[in-house]
């Protein structure tokens, strides 16, 4: 009764499993039970939670002793695969039957197959930690939760990629005589990382960081303009404002937001979607990976712009670079001869 209490707490059991064969298909089965639980299977490319995340996050629905065998896993990890298992449990102050008890609470077949799958964990270079970011956690912590967070972000933001506003996006922009920039606090970093990629690329971009100056150049747009404003939320009231009014003034507007019915989308012409996952819930609105989102749509149409190119328009790019080269040289030949 103790183990049928416990089995399913982490790992959903196989479908196929009969009583008389239960340990010989878990064992057999541990790994895709986890990844059919948590989401795709990690080789398309896609997050699949955490073995050490599952456990964390269950550790009080187990029996005393077996959460005992938990927290020594969750702090010692690289301990368990090195003991032997009458070491380990005699280290951990439990039976060798409570390690077994502990496996098949987790939907394992026995220990051995619990500790397959910890090591694959353990020593793979990397996995995602969907585990939000709390105080009292280490640097090595927060460090794997941030970097976590911003890679789950871009591959949420590519899967839920609308082909179609992209591509329109593009168009609009190459076609623009003028792109105006729109953005204040965080999302300002965002708009300064487009404006330099654009200007890159010979494009006629315009970007005021102060917000009066952005409302102010609004009002000078024509339908043969882009407007593009970022902003997660949305509702950035002077960001907003200066959508609002190139909309008014028939330029073409275009909104990178994480929601698509927000009052910066209703000004928008075409909507540009970031879905990230905040790694913090103690303060949700630090958007962290929301920025990280928004520059990987600008970086899409970025690449996208340079990638249509003609040869005339490369050679003036690469023009550019070179201008730049220059400049960096002579920054440095003058950086050397004030120290002398």
């Amino acid at each position: 009764m103790e183990e049928a209490r416990h089995h399913p707490i982490i790992i959903a059991a196989p479908e196929n499993t009969q009583s008389s064969a239960e340990g010989t298909s878990r064992s057999t089965e541990p790994a895709r039970a986890v990844r059919r639980q948590n989401g795709v299977p990690g080789e398309t490319g896609h997050p699949s939670h955490s073995l050490l995340d599952q456990l964390r996050q269950n550790l009080a629905l187990l029996s005393p002793a077996e959460r005992q065998i938990g927290e020594y896993v969750l702090e010692y990890p690289r301990q368990v695969l090195r003991l032997p298992t009458d070491q380990l449990a005699k280290e951990i102050g439990v039976s060798q039957g409570t390690l077994s008890n502990f496996s098949q609470a987790l939907g394992y077949g026995g220990f051995k197959a619990f500790r397959l799958d910890l090591a694959a964990e353990v020593n793979s270079p990397l996995h995602l930690n969907h585990a939000a970011i709390a105080r009292g956690d280490t640097l090595q912590d927060i460090a794997n939760k941030a970097i976590s967070a911003n890679i789950d972000a871009l591959l949420t933001t590519l899967r839920s990629l609308d082909s179609a506003s992209i591509e329109r996006a593009i168009d609009v922009i190459q076609q623009a005589r003028r792109i105006d920039l729109y953005a204040i606090g965080i999302s300002a970093s965002v708009a300064l990382d487009a404006y330099n990629r654009f200007l890159g690329l010979g494009l006629g971009v315009n970007w005021l960081p102060d917000i009066a100056n952005q409302i102010a150049s609004a009002a000078l747009l024509t339908s043969q303009d882009v407007a593009l404003a970022f902003s997660y939320a949305g509702e950035t009231r002077a960001t907003v404002k200066a959508l609002s009014l190139a909309h008014q003034q028939g330029a073409t507007t275009i909104a990178i937001t994480g929601n698509p019915h927000s009052p910066l989308a209703r000004y928008a012409d075409i909507k540009l979607v970031a879905t990230p996952r905040e790694p913090t819930v103690f303060r949700r609105n630090l958007r962290i990976s929301a920025r990280i989102s928004m520059l990987g749509l600008v970086d899409i149409i970025y690449l996208s712009l340079f990638n249509s190119l003609d040869d005339a328009a490369l050679e003036k790019v690469e023009s550019m670079l070179q201008l730049y080269t220059r400049l960096d040289g002579q920054q440095a030949d003058s950086d050397d001869g004030s120290g002398r």
